[in-house]
């Protein structure tokens, strides 16, 4: 069993790692972040990805729920800006029912 870590701060704990996976895309994160995820979203995922809580009603983690954690706020920040891209006319979008996802291409040639 990996080690667990209590999140003191949920509110900070939630903007800290929303911020890093931001970061992990551009240096200027914090310009808009709140347009592709907004701390209100980072801390329903980190509630959700957690390992439970403990005896003070705290959440916790472990470094695999971390890490799943931050892919998951690293895709949304990222179809986030595919989405913004695809509204402004930069990019078409569709559906792919044999991928049961989003695919996304360019407008442009």
């Amino acid at each position: 069993m990996s080690e667990q870590y209590q999140i003191l701060n949920l509110e900070k704990y939630a903007d800290f790692v929303r911020k890093k996976a931001a970061r992990s895309f551009a240096e200027n994160y914090e310009d808009d972040l709140d347009g592709f995820l907004t701390l209100n979203q980072a801390i329903s995922m980190v509630k959700e990805r957690s390992i439970g809580k403990d005896k003070e009603d705290k959440y916790l983690m472990d470094e695999s729920s971390y890490d799943d954690l931050f892919d998951a706020m690293k895709l949304r920040i990222y179809n986030s800006g595919l989405s913004k891209l695809a509204s402004q006319g930069h990019l078409e979008c569709a559906w792919d029912e044999k991928k049961n996802d989003m695919v996304f291409w360019s407008s442009k040639p």
